[in-house]
């Protein structure tokens, strides 16, 4: 059984990372709906970052902070038309900004590690031919084994002892 940690990420706003020359973007009830028929193949549409200078983006972070070597289910809620014309990139960074790793994900989930050397990460949602797109969620969930948690506090009784200890 899992006992999970879920990260809601959305897109709020209209930053320096989103594709904007020509787009028509419109934010409603949750979804944002992308339209630019014209964009490119292979551009980002719009990044998520888990660090950020508020000085350059005057923004916070909207990735949140994961941990070294945890498994991590990444959900993403959306619709491209054509179907399979957007797809992602996750790139994990160590600390001082080098690449470390690079996933491509091509479906609407994906489960990944977070690297122990990763310092921070950014997700990037690519253009593959797409006209229009209507965006609602990136759901980020940690996945941690039930028992694991019951271990962690697990209450222990020495023999020959009147109390119990707490490990």
């Amino acid at each position: 059984m899992l006992k999970n940690k879920t990260f809601k990420v959305t897109w709020n706003y209209i930053s320096q990372t989103t594709f904007m020359y020509g787009s028509k973007v419109s934010f409603s009830n949750g979804e944002v709906t992308f339209i630019n028929p014209l964009m490119p193949s292979g551009l980002p549409i719009h990044e998520w970052l888990m660090l950020k200078q508020f000085s350059k983006y005057k923004s916070a972070p909207s990735l949140p902070i994961l941990r070294r070597g945890q498994h991590y289910k990444l959900h993403f809620d959306f619709d491209a038309t054509p179907a399979g014309s957007v797809y992602f990139i996750i790139i994990f960074y160590n600390k001082n900004g080098t690449k470390l790793s690079t996933e491509i994900v091509k479906s609407n989930s994906i489960t990944i590690q977070y690297p122990d050397e990763a310092y921070a990460y950014k997700i990037k949602m690519m253009n593959a031919a797409s006209t229009s797109l209507i965006f609602r969620c990136l759901t980020i969930t940690e996945m941690t084994h039930q028992y694991d948690l019951e271990y962690k506090s697990m209450r222990v009784t020495k023999i020959g002892d009147d109390h119990m200890e707490m490990i």
